[in-house]
């Protein structure tokens, strides 16, 4: 009656404080609330604590606040009078300096429970779709007050559900990373509970969906906390249902992230530990393993990998055919790795078991030339060869079909097939694009088919170059030369002559080309041209009629020292030599003709040894011409040269003027 709590606070801040407040204030609050004045009353347990705040019975009254706007069904009131005890009350709050919280377990009880209807209040109001305009600030309130809670009650029993609550609101919200930390919080952060492998997995999603829309600059990081939260997940609950995909997940990431050593190891643990997982998580295991493999350069582990992932791929798969390539990209290396290691005949192995692991894969073919390349340098011709003529076979198209066909013609060379060798050769005479290659190819081809006795063949050959390349000169002349080789050794005398005429007739032509290889060749060719007009000039007797015979073997002897003459042109030592040579037997048959000449029949005796005279006269200048070109022939020994026509000069002049050199050497025996 006299003025409700204001009435108190005034008598005793008048007439001094009492130890029995606390119970004035008390009894008549509880008056009011008898009388179901619920806003006296609760304004009367304000009122003490707000004069009292720091009184050991403070909490007390603040909780009959809360508890007289629930009697009297005040929500919005009771919300308020929970916040404010919630504030006053935390274990973080001024009050507890006074106090020790563990002194005041009805205290601690109450502001649990107060914490968790606030954080249950505020999640409920966060998920209510008709307030969706409140939806930040509930979400605040509600993040606030679980995390009160944790703070203020880290070990309680029901702190794991709380924190389970606090991962859930954050995920709502679309705060995934916080979310998965509080989950991790949730699954390891406390002693084993029901929820803790369903935390550890649902971390893992929240992380999982932070990748769909994390930035460039934060992708790197969310993709290293997925992958460490993945593995502790199946590190800590290896028996849950959705372990062999977490960890099967997180493989493939790290394989994304280029990190192959871990990420073969975590695919190799799905393997190993989770057999009876679902197909698809078994082989993703086995291409992370594959692939990786690859990578570290383990050619043999990830070609049992690749073979598993074959295994498990349907035939009409896409991916089916890009495995395959996989499977024979690694045996291809294993063959390559030998090759280094000159291990050539492990190499074929390697690269002719691609035909038979992955018919199909492009790089079959490469493989099987390098196979036949092994085989070469192991010098195991014949297989060589065999291997090479099949993939030629095989694969008509492929640009490696010229190399196949050079490494084809060597291993028959080397292994003494000449005749199979001159037909490769004369094959990539005929194919190859590049002219050196194929001029060399040709002059090669015709050589062995020479080698093999095959003369059509390398008679053939032979045209076919100086057909196709007359330039340059002088490698057309040596092959010309060839080919007039090949008709002297059949006895063909007019092919052979007419080739070695063409020979004279292109060195001749040959200007800024000519060398002196051509000229030498040149030269040869023209002696034996020039040897045929000798040889018919010397086939011409002097009969009677004397005029007629003596005129025909004049204008022969001029036509064979026009030949010899021309020959001295080629600046040759043995062909000038030649040429010399036969000049002096030109002159000296010339000579021999007239003193062998026919007489007439008709002449007397005085008239025959007339005769006889006037021929000796006539013949006689013609042979000393004939001893001055065979010392001509002498001359050149004085430059140290010595040839077989010198020999021959010399033996003729040792017929014809003996005296001089005809002379022997006498030995006066040993001094």
């Amino acid at each position: 009656n006299l003025g409700g709590p204001t009435a108190v606070r005034d008598f005793f801040t008048n007439l001094g404080h009492r130890s029995y407040e606390d119970r004035v204030y008390s009894n008549l609050g509880e008056h009011y609330l008898v009388k179901l004045r619920y806003d006296d009353a609760a304004k009367t347990f304000n009122t003490f604590v707000e004069l009292n705040p720091f009184h050991r019975s403070a909490p007390r009254f603040s909780m009959r606040v809360v508890e007289t706007f629930t009697q009297g069904g005040f929500p919005k009131l009771v919300l308020e009078a929970k916040r404010d005890f919630a504030s006053k009350y935390g274990l973080k709050a001024e009050y507890w300096q006074h106090f020790k919280p563990e002194e005041s377990p009805e205290v601690l009880s109450y502001l649990k429970a107060n914490l968790k209807d606030l954080a249950t209040h505020y999640h409920a109001q966060y998920q209510n779709k008709d307030l969706m305009a409140e939806k930040d600030a509930n979400c605040r309130e509600a993040l606030r007050w679980y995390g009160d809670y944790l703070e203020s009650f880290p070990k309680d029993a029901d702190s794991p559900g709380i924190n389970y609550r606090l991962a859930d609101l954050l995920l709502e919200n679309k705060d995934f990373v916080d979310a998965a930390k509080q989950y991790e919080r949730t699954a390891y952060g406390y002693e084993p509970h029901p929820q803790s492998a369903a935390a550890g997995y649902a971390a893992v999603y929240a992380y999982r969906e932070q990748l769909k829309v994390a930035g460039p600059e934060q992708l790197d990081a969310v993709k290293h906390a997925t992958v460490a939260s993945s593995i502790k997940f199946a590190d800590t609950f290896p028996q849950h249902e959705q372990a062999a995909a977490v960890l099967g997940a997180a493989a493939d990431d790290l394989y994304e992230m280029k990190d192959y050593p871990a990420g073969v190891a975590t695919a190799q643990r799905v393997i190993d530990n989770y057999p009876g997982a679902q197909p698809g998580i078994q082989r993703s295991a086995w291409i992370v393993v594959a692939h990786g493999s690859f990578e570290l350069a383990q050619y043999p582990q990830a070609e049992g990998a690749y073979t598993k992932v074959l295994v498990a791929t349907p035939e009409g798969d896409k991916s089916r055919a890009g495995f395959v390539d996989n499977l024979a990209a690694s045996i291809y290396k294993q063959g390559e790795a030998a090759n280094q290691a000159q291990d050539y005949r492990a190499a074929a192995d390697h690269f002719l078991r691609i035909r038979t692991a992955a018919p199909t894969s492009g790089i079959r073919p490469t493989a099987e030339y390098e196979a036949g390349a092994a085989l070469i340098r192991l010098q195991d011709c014949t297989a060589a060869a065999n291997v090479l003529e099949a993939f030629r076979s095989t694969y008509p198209k492929h640009e490696m079909q010229l190399e196949a066909t050079k490494q084809i013609a060597h291993a028959y060379r080397e292994s003494g097939q000449v005749s199979r060798a001159a037909g490769e050769y004369e094959r990539l005479g005929s194919e190859s694009k590049d002219e050196a290659v194929r001029r060399e190819s040709l002059l090669v081809a015709g050589d062995l088919y020479q080698q093999s006795k095959a003369q059509d063949r390398a008679l053939a050959v032979y045209r076919h170059y100086v057909d196709e390349f007359p330039h340059p000169v002088e490698a057309a002349l040596e092959a010309h030369f060839k080919i007039a080789e090949i008709h002297k050794a059949a006895n063909d005398v007019p092919s052979y002559h007419k080739e070695l005429a063409e020979i004279v007739r292109i060195d001749a032509g040959a200007g800024g080309e000519r060398t002196a290889r051509t000229r030498t060749l040149a030269g040869r060719s023209a002696l034996v041209l020039a040897e045929q007009v000798y040889q018919k000039f010397t086939t011409v007797k002097l009969r009677q009629p004397f005029e007629e015979s003596l005129q025909e073997k004049k204008q022969r002897m001029d036509a064979a020292i026009d030949a010899m003459d021309g020959l001295v042109e080629y600046e040759i030592g043995d062909v000038t030599s030649a040429a010399t040579y036969y000049m002096a037997e030109t002159y000296f048959d010339f000579s021999r003709s007239l003193a062998e000449a026919e007489r007439p029949a008709d002449l007397s005796p005085e008239e025959v040894q007339a005769y006889e005279t006037a021929l000796e006269e006539e013949a006689y200048p013609f042979e000393e011409k004939a001893i001055e070109f065979h010392k001509k022939t002498l001359e050149v020994m004085r430059d140290g040269i010595f040839t077989t026509w010198i020999e021959r000069s010399l033996g003729r002049l040792a017929e014809m003027v003996p005296g001089r050199y005809a002379k022997k050497e006498v030995s006066n025996g040993f001094l």
